[in-house]
């Protein structure tokens, strides 16, 4: 269900092609994406990235009260000094 929520984001939602985004998946060849998606391997770095690149959130929210507890965002893949 992550892969077809990830695939669903890039393809219908953003109407971007799968095969730009071989970077993001840190991955060299269309079948090795394949298999990314087919395992359903996905890092939270690789979701963050993601999220930058399509300029959407990835966040944490309280299911009661609907309040946004964190943001993930490319600051948070920084090193720590």
């Amino acid at each position: 269900m992550i892969k077809d929520k990830i695939k669903y984001l890039i393809k219908d939602i953003k109407k971007r092609n799968m095969n730009e985004f071989m970077k993001t998946f840190r991955v060299s060849s269309n079948q090795a994406l394949n298999t990314k998606f087919v395992r359903n391997q996905f890092s939270i770095e690789e979701l963050i990235e993601l999220c930058d690149e399509l300029d959407v959130s990835l966040q944490i929210k309280d299911n009661k009260t609907r309040r946004i507890l964190i943001t993930f965002d490319k600051e948070d893949l920084k090193k720590d000094s």
